[in-house]
């Protein structure tokens, strides 16, 4: 019966870490919709007309979306802000390339999959570096 409680309290545990890094998700998503404005994408795209199809063609969109956002008409979606950003220059980080080929090869919900499951278990990692003595 012990174990079972540990078990139970384990999935509560797992439960509220999942919600938290799908809230985490949400407002990255957020921010970076934010910082994604049609003014945003006209100073890059800087009036080159085939900067905005190699744009299209990268999100896997047609160039009529591609103006939509431009004019303010369409934001951008959570699977396409990513590829914005790379497409541009405008991520920070510094990915493997091995990894990042991998990641291109994903569907949205196979990345969304992992990147949760990789949150998780951090979160179970620092859970466990917190409380030495109890099993994670």
């Amino acid at each position: 019966m012990p174990h079972n409680l540990r078990y139970s309290q384990y999935n509560r545990k797992s439960k509220v870490a999942n919600l938290e890094i799908l809230s985490d998700l949400r407002k990255s998503h957020y921010v970076s919709m934010e910082t994604i404005t049609p003014e945003w994408l006209r100073a890059r795209l800087d009036g080159d007309r085939g900067k905005k199809a190699e744009l299209a063609e990268a999100l896997g969109i047609g160039a009529d979306k591609v103006s939509k956002m431009i004019s303010g008409a369409r934001k951008p979606q959570a699977e396409e802000i990513p590829k914005i950003l790379a497409f541009f220059g405008a991520t920070s980080a510094k990915v493997d390339p091995e990894l990042a080929e991998v990641w291109q090869q994903l569907e949205p919900s196979e990345r969304l999959f992992l990147l949760n499951a990789a949150k998780a278990q951090l979160a179970a990692r620092d859970q466990a570096q917190k409380e030495p003595g109890e099993e994670p």
